[in-house]
């Protein structure tokens, strides 16, 4: 059991020792071959976006368990925070949830409670199935694996969020506090403005809180450059771009070269 690749989280292994790890979102392509593609770009994960994306549960077990071959680790944004959407979604495969508009740490203690097993949590038992590649074995040995595999990634979007960050960062089991930077910037009273100094201000204090905690610190960008000026302040979980803007823009440079 220990050395099989499909049950081995790549990305919570590599944020473990410290690194940083590259991937991006998906919200409308429902393609398996999609997550295969990404893996080939060298990407390391996928977010499969339920919030505001169009996926049912039945795509995201199938894009799922299609990612954990390729060898890309498979997260889903989760759409609301409930018992059934984040114990079954990590059923169904996802080796990571990213969970939206959380306000506060008992919120976030919520959602380790569904997310982890007995003694960390009370997330229900269902083994061999695909989020063991159905393999079966002694219950306790996998519960304690998962519990170590399964990514818990915490979206700060909200002023309540930024205001009771510390508390939040500190709950046992979170793995990463992911910045969403439009919302983030609407509630600050700053919609669309990414690059004001107050909300930049916010970025900066997320990551120390996250490096504080010996956690990592994760953010949503479309373009190159603030990407990698933000991993060298220390950011590590980098989600740049999703498929609908990878398409559109390449098929507009398409038809602006030739035209």
């Amino acid at each position: 059991m220990a050395s099989d690749p499909f049950v081995t989280n790549v990305v919570k292994e590599a944020l473990s020792r410290g690194e940083s790890v590259v991937g991006t979102m998906v919200c409308e392509l429902r393609s398996i071959a999609v997550p295969r593609m990404l893996a080939r770009g060298g990407l390391q994960f996928v977010i499969f976006d339920a919030e505001h994306g169009v996926f049912t549960t039945e795509s995201i077990a199938e894009l799922a368990a299609v990612s954990r071959m390729a060898g890309i680790t498979p997260i889903v944004r989760v759409p609301e925070l409930r018992k059934e959407t984040i114990s079954r979604t990590l059923d169904m495969g996802a080796q990571g949830i990213l969970v939206p508009q959380v306000r506060s740490a008992d919120e976030v203690r919520e959602v380790t409670r569904w997310a982890k097993y007995s003694p960390l949590g009370e997330r229900g038992v269902a083994l061999g199935r695909v989020h063991t590649d159905y393999l079966k074995g002694d219950a306790a040995t996998w519960m304690a694996r998962l519990n170590v595999n399964t990514l818990v990634i915490i979206q700060i979007e909200t002023a309540e969020a930024v205001e009771r960050l510390d508390a939040i960062a500190s709950v046992p089991g979170v793995d990463a506090l992911f910045i969403g930077p439009n919302d983030l910037a609407n509630s600050l009273g700053l919609p669309g403005k990414t690059d004001h100094p107050r909300v930049t201000e916010v970025f900066e204090h997320v990551i120390a809180v996250a490096r504080r905690r010996g956690i990592a610190a994760g953010i949503h960008l479309f373009d190159l450059e603030a990407a990698k000026f933000w991993k060298s302040k220390g950011i590590r979980f980098i989600t740049l771009s999703n498929e609908i803007t990878m398409i559109v823009e390449s098929a507009r440079a398409i038809s602006q070269g030739v035209a």
